[in-house]
């Protein structure tokens, strides 16, 4: 599944990609340059080794060191599971919310973003500390 979002106020935009193995958020500026992105989830077996040695294998899955155990969370099955909330004027910041909770957040020249699946931080994502 992909989808992109667009905010009509700064011309930024959020592509939502879920490949059926993992899945990424994007933040792009109006010209259409990724600027931030992050890991979201695996849909594919966690792998036990991280998969970024080699770029055969991008979009990379997240592997056990770094990611959190998908206890109670389903991956998106519908565009309506996901919704942005955009901030700031000058430094863009896109919070991506699945089901209505915040999972992740993209600001503009961070790469990776943040995500509340981050077990530890590492090349993929931050680690999104939520309330």
């Amino acid at each position: 599944m992909l989808c992109r979002f667009t905010d009509q106020k700064s011309g930024y935009s959020v592509v939502f990609d879920d490949d059926g193995r993992v899945a990424y958020a994007y933040l792009l500026n109006h010209q259409g340059n990724i600027i931030s992105d992050v890991w979201l989830y695996n849909q594919c077996k966690t792998p036990k080794e991280p998969e970024w040695k080699t770029s055969n294998n991008m979009p990379f899955a997240n592997s056990i060191e770094y990611s959190k155990e998908h206890a109670g969370f389903s991956e998106v099955d519908e565009m309506s599971d996901i919704s942005i909330d955009w901030y700031g004027d000058e430094l863009i910041e896109a919070r991506v919310l699945i089901r209505g909770e915040l999972f992740a957040v993209l600001q503009e020249g961070e790469k990776p973003g943040w995500c509340c699946m981050a077990k530890k931080s590492g090349p993929l994502a931050k680690v999104l500390e939520t309330g």
